[in-house]
């Protein structure tokens, strides 16, 4: 049995209204979003990491053979009358170019001299383009005396293959075989301190 309601003038009826109809709750007025808000509530992850001076030596042996090829490749240029005469195979034979022929009649000199002779400008550009970018940073690794090793014997041994493998008497030049002991020497000391430079080196 349900109450009558008041009449539509008494104010005991719009309390009796209030009690029954329940309105929405009003929505609060969205905010403006910035990043810089969502910045500060993430927390900043923790910098653990530790920098480490890695004591190093100032290059000798790289600029100075990096001078000595630049410098005979200028000299064979004026010589040649050209640029290009680096890349005629009688003067780069005069100069000591690897042939296995001469090798064989014991100029075995030719497999050091060759090291330092290159056939065309891009030829010495892209040889003393790495020997400067590799050489400075390991020679200052390493130190002088390893690194003038490790050039030595690295520019040998890849005279020495391409005397087992190039044909007989065609010349053979270029810091090519010493490049590529550079970079392996470079390779195996990041590897060997893998743990001071981590993953990325």
């Amino acid at each position: 049995m349900y109450a009558p309601l008041p009449e539509p003038d008494d104010p005991a009826r719009d309390n009796v209204l209030e009690r029954t109809i329940l309105a929405p709750p009003a929505t609060p007025p969205a905010s403006p979003f910035y990043i810089g808000d969502m910045r500060a509530a993430t927390p900043r992850s923790v910098d653990t990491r530790v920098w480490l001076k890695v004591p190093a030596e100032k290059p000798f042996f790289t600029p100075l053979l990096l001078g000595m090829i630049v410098a005979i490749f200028a000299v064979m240029s004026v010589v040649g009358g050209s640029l290009d005469a680096t890349e005629n195979p009688a003067l780069l034979v005069a100069w000591g170019a690897k042939v296995n022929g001469l090798v064989y009649q014991g100029e075995w000199w030719r497999l050091i001299t060759s090291t330092f002779l290159h056939g065309g400008l891009l030829h010495l550009f892209l040889n003393g383009s790495a020997l400067y970018f590799i050489g400075m940073d390991l020679e200052g690794f390493l130190g002088k005396a390893r690194f003038f090793a490790i050039y030595f014997i690295s520019a040998l041994g890849g005279s020495v293959a391409s005397f087992i493998s190039s044909p007989f008497n065609i010349p053979g030049v270029g810091a090519s075989g010493a490049i590529f002991g550079l970079v392996g020497a470079l390779a195996v000391y990041f590897g060997l301190n893998r743990r001071l430079f981590g993953r990325i080196g």
